[in-house]
């Protein structure tokens, strides 16, 4: 689908991360890229994109710009993060969850299901996103240390 400039800058919550990166620089002169990137990563599909260029479009974002946009995380210190996904997928991705059942849930999606888990500071919190009641956690996979399978 072919988007305007002036329609991608009044509908920025509406944008899918290819249109976001269509109209990456625009956004970006505008502060509008992490809502837009945060708005695309959440609430659109992305199975198309490789999990690495997801994570290079968080790098290129404002942590802090992204913090604000959450849900407001109202913890310190080191957070346990836990993550679903299929055994055979060897790197960890930007999305992580508060609560192991959630995990599981995400897990059972693949036929062979892994849990993961990994500590991440605070600070380290690119957003966190409690949309459908996930306790979602956005982190860079290098800012979560100690990860392993627990199950």
């Amino acid at each position: 689908m072919k988007i305007t400039l002036e329609r991608a800058v009044r509908n920025v919550d509406e944008l899918d991360l290819d249109l976001v990166v269509a109209h990456l620089t625009v956004l970006q002169e505008r502060g509008l890229y992490e809502r837009a990137l945060l708005n695309a990563y959440v609430n659109t599909k992305h199975v198309h994109w490789s999990q690495a260029a997801i994570i290079d479009l968080f790098r290129l974002a404002n942590p802090a710009r992204l913090r604000r946009l959450g849900n407001g995380l109202n913890r310190s210190g080191p957070l346990t993060l836990f993550q679903g996904r299929s055994a055979r997928h060897d790197g960890a991705g930007l999305s992580w969850t508060l609560d192991v059942e959630q995990a599981r849930w995400f897990a059972k999606r693949h036929s062979d299901p892994a849990i993961w888990t990994g500590t991440v500071a605070a600070p380290d919190v690119l957003a966190y996103v409690n949309r459908k009641e996930e306790k979602e956690i956005l982190a860079l996979p290098e800012r979560v240390t100690g990860q392993q399978r627990v199950e």
